[in-house]
């Protein structure tokens, strides 16, 4: 798998396409991630990240959301709430409120870790599954790479 995931970097590298530089860096970020490989996983996440108005914004908006979840994991709440906020401020501005539901879920586990509890079980009780239903890619890889 690292193989075709360095192929798939080199090609984007080499053509030089914004929307396949975000894609092949997504993967890759996802994959290191997968391997226990943050520092990677944060390298690959965060070019995804930088190029969010240049190419397809999903793939960097799910790319920000991981750097943020990596930032938990290492204890930087701090910067994990930072990078929620200004994927919210960018929600809001461009009025893509599919991503709203995914982004407050991640708010949700956040004041979790704060020790909010109060409003992390307010959030859980007013919570419906339909909401992520069709505008949250999975935290792991789908299909058969053959």
């Amino acid at each position: 798998m690292s193989s075709v995931i360095q192929q798939f970097l080199g090609f984007a590298a080499e053509n030089r396409n914004a929307n396949a530089i975000v894609g092949s860096s997504w993967v890759a970020g996802l994959l290191h991630y997968e391997w226990s490989d943050l520092m990677a996983a944060k390298a690959h996440l965060t070019k995804a990240a930088e190029l969010r108005f240049s190419a397809n914004y999903s793939a960097s908006f799910h790319s920000m959301v991981a750097l943020a979840r990596i930032y938990q994991v290492e204890g930087d709440l701090d910067k994990a709430q930072a990078t929620h906020d200004t994927l919210r401020t960018e929600i809001m501005k461009v009025q893509n409120m599919d991503l709203l539901p995914p982004l407050d879920s991640f708010q949700a586990d956040q004041w979790w870790r704060q020790g909010d509890v109060t409003r992390a079980v307010r959030w859980a009780r007013s919570f419906q599954p339909a909401d992520l239903a069709e505008s949250v890619l999975f935290f792991e890889l789908q299909g058969n790479f053959c």
